[in-house]
């Protein structure tokens, strides 16, 4: 079998995209130290054809589905919504991550879509005045070959999740920060100004090492003033927890425990910490191909501290799974009041309960009602609008053994949750409030209202 490899040699440097990198060099000692013929025709394995065309780490298709624009775009990889607040008149931002590492900030300006902000160009001038040999903290030895520092600068430039964190104030007004896990393991704090209008509106304001490769995961739980949970999941299947401080100086960022320090190769794909009311217990839920996983915490300030001083981390009290369906879970929301609902590729929707014990912290995971259920389509996604009032299914096409191939959603169905009489009755109660913060309300009323109509 021969398998022809495409890497064009560029006509000149661009420092905007690569900066630093001499892709000739690179090329060149590919040939030597790598040992294959780079862009030649070569006499390869099954096993390395399968890892050159159809990695699976590498979530890029060539279906005709996939989104279009400039030839390296490829599409979008990653988005996460900001709060409310954060963009001007108390709108939300956008921030979206391409296939090729880009990462900007949008937002929606009358009826059409405006770029406000490339991050991707802020990180390059931030690692710039850096040494950008020292800033690829994976290459160690100066004189490594030039093949191993330009995939260790590929991953300091690659975004693997992206999350947003409440609003909060200090002495410098209002912010939000955009967390963004790199390819290398390392975590960049981005302060986002409220109002936010351009990019001198954002700065890195921390990076911190988090030894988290590839990233498949992330959750932020809100804690105090300027605190909260870090969440990361991976793809060898680890979960870790990590405690933030937004301070003025900076961040404070430690890590407090292993959810699951198993590297069973399975890819987390969801993860989910949330506290028990009235305990000083935490539920961490997180899933892995076709299994919903729940682990209680105890996570208080004086284990904290131990762990901090290397003398005993906080326990996992206990772990227990389930298996939702035969294929794999596709997406995951918790609610406030502990409800579970989870999707899986299977073409389902199940309401899974879960209970932990006040007494020893033991979970117990039981499957409920199948809220939804499609033949011969698959499931892909599921979310929540931010008041919890719109519930939306993503649908894309079913091909016989061809459930592991990412595909683009074909359809998206959109319900309604909650009693229309209590949605109303909600609105006439805050009138003062920002009308952006309550725009999936008012769509869940005007689909009521239409159905009356038809």
């Amino acid at each position: 079998m021969f398998t022809r490899y495409f890497i064009p040699i560029p006509n000149e440097l661009s420092p905007a995209i690569n900066p630093g990198i001499e892709m000739s060099e690179v090329l060149t000692s590919l040939e030597v130290s790598g040992n294959q013929r780079v862009m030649l025709d070569s006499v390869v394995s099954s096993a390395q054809r399968a890892r050159v065309e159809q990695d699976p780490r590498n979530p890029c298709t060539t279906l005709s589905g996939m989104p279009g624009g400039e030839p390296i775009h490829r599409g979008y990889s990653k988005g996460a919504w900001s709060p409310p607040g954060v963009g001007e008149n108390g709108m939300c931002v956008l921030s979206l991550s391409t296939r090729h590492h880009k990462l900007t900030i949008w937002s929606k300006v009358g009826r059409h879509w405006v770029s406000l902000a490339c991050l991707s160009d802020v990180w390059f001038e931030y690692n710039a005045t850096k040494e950008w040999t020292t800033a690829a903290a994976t290459v160690t030895d100066p004189d490594s070959p030039p093949h191993l520092i330009y995939e260790a600068r590929c991953r300091l430039l690659a975004v693997s999740q992206l999350v947003w964190t409440p609003v909060y104030k200090d002495k410098r007004g209002e912010f939000s920060s955009l967390v963004t896990l790199m390819g290398n393991g390392c975590v960049v704090f981005w302060r986002v100004e409220c109002n936010f209008k351009s990019v001198l509106q954002a700065s890195v304001v921390n990076v911190c090492q988090a030894d988290m490769t590839a990233a498949s995961a992330v959750h932020w739980c809100h804690t105090g003033d300027r605190k909260g949970y870090l969440t990361v999941g991976n793809n060898e299947g680890c979960v870790r927890l990590f405690h933030c401080h937004f301070t003025d100086k900076g961040v404070n960022f430690k890590s407090v425990c292993n959810v699951w320090e198993k590297c069973d190769r399975l890819c987390v794909r969801d993860v989910h910490l949330t506290h028990i009311p009235g305990r000083k217990q935490y539920l961490a839920i997180f899933t892995k191909h076709n299994l919903l996983m729940a682990a209680s915490l105890r996570l208080t300030t004086q284990q904290q501290q131990q762990h901090n001083n290397n003398k005993s981390p906080p326990s996992v009290l206990h772990t227990s799974h389930i298996f939702i369906a035969d294929l794999e879970i596709s997406g995951l929301i918790v609610f406030e009041d502990m409800s579970v609902y989870v999707s899986a590729k299977d073409g389902v929707v199940k309401h899974v309960f879960i209970t932990v014990s006040r007494e020893d912290g033991t979970t117990t995971i039981e499957e409920g009602d199948t809220v939804f259920q499609s033949e011969d389509v698959m499931y892909c996604g599921l979310a929540t609008s931010p008041n919890n009032t719109l519930f939306a299914v993503f649908e894309t096409i079913r091909v016989a053994y061809d459930h592991l191939v990412e595909r683009e959603p074909t359809l998206v169905n959109v319900y309604r949750l909650g009693d229309i009489q209590a949605l109303i009755h909600g609105l006439l109660e805050t009138p003062s409030e920002n009308l952006h913060s309550k725009a999936d309300v008012f769509e869940s009323i005007r689909l009521v209202y239409d159905m009356v109509s038809v």
